[in-house]
């Protein structure tokens, strides 16, 4: 009886294997996927619309300046509730990149000016998760005010929370 068992689970095996290979190589058609028929004009505006579709890599390196790690400490009922950390990278124009460098300790303090008291009202609200995109239109906000058209984008690298106590 066992013996019979083992056969058949051994034909079965190499039957699904076979069927595999078959599907695989294309000799048999895939009844999990079925392709669908195309006639002669719909395969010819597939490959239209797939040439319009062509990758154009960048002109230009992008030139990036990177700003220390900030820690905003978020500050609830006279005591320091939690830490956001902030990894902030700005990519400006090739050629303002020093200007942009001389000026970074600008960016650093507007963030902190800025992201000190809403991190207060928004953790005092009882949020448990940040709102990323709300983070970076502030950033870019902050950015575009300071260096106009110099900064192109403001990268948000990372993102964390640190709390302090217990954890309920």
């Amino acid at each position: 009886m066992k013996r019979i068992i083992v056969i058949i689970v051994m034909l079965i095996l190499l039957g699904g294997g076979g069927a595999g290979a078959l599907i695989r190589m294309g000799i048999i058609p895939n009844p999990f996927n079925p392709m669908a028929k195309m006639s002669a004009s719909e395969k010819a505006a597939a490959m239209a619309e797939a040439s319009k579709k062509v990758y154009v890599p960048p002109d230009s390196v992008m030139t990036f300046v990177d700003l220390r790690e900030m820690i905003i400490p978020v500050v609830i009922n006279e005591k320091v509730e939690r830490k956001v950390y902030l990894s902030v990278r700005l990519r400006v124009v090739k050629a303002e990149k020093d200007a942009v460098e001389n000026e970074i300790v600008r960016y650093e303090s507007a963030v902190l000016d800025t992201f000190i008291p809403y991190f207060q009202s928004y953790f005092s609200r009882d949020h448990d998760l940040m709102d990323l995109v709300e983070i970076k239109k502030k950033l870019n906000q902050i950015g575009k005010k300071l260096y106009g058209e110099k900064l192109i984008d403001v990268m948000l690298i990372n993102m964390f929370e640190q709390r302090f106590g217990t954890l309920e």
